[in-house]
């Protein structure tokens, strides 16, 4: 997303329960419209719910590991990413593609260097 995203425009939603110490956010490259600044926002369901939760942690910890990953698909003596997409499950050490025809694959993949900052989540709760 290339603009900053609002309780209204947003591109990509996604609700996990951490029943684990980790999960995995999956964005499909389809709703990665533009190249450069891409906005990510997390926020903990329970922000201002009443009661509270006894049993979660007042204190959370967030570490992300952004990577970026191609599927790409050999055709006219070149390798084309317009055939193939990666599949949620994807991790750094398997890939999923999903691929419209038969042929020679691979994959392309790297870390994303990230900038982080923090905003009041107030303006998202309604």
């Amino acid at each position: 997303y290339s603009k900053k995203p609002t309780p209204l425009n947003f591109n990509f939603k996604q609700v996990n329960s951490l029943e684990e110490n980790s999960t995995q956010i999956f964005i499909p490259a389809d709703y990665l419209k533009d190249s450069g600044c891409v906005y990510l926002a997390l926020m903990d369901a329970d922000y201002k719910r009443h009661p509270r939760n006894n049993y979660i942690s007042k204190i959370l910890q967030y570490t992300l590991d952004i990577q970026w990953t191609q599927c790409l698909s050999w055709h006219n003596n070149q390798w084309h990413s317009k055939d193939c997409s990666t599949q949620k499950g994807t991790t750094t050490a398997m890939f999923i593609c999903s691929c419209t025809r038969l042929g020679l694959y691979t994959t392309a993949s790297r870390h994303v260097l990230s900038y982080f900052g923090k905003e009041d989540v107030s303006q998202f709760i309604r």
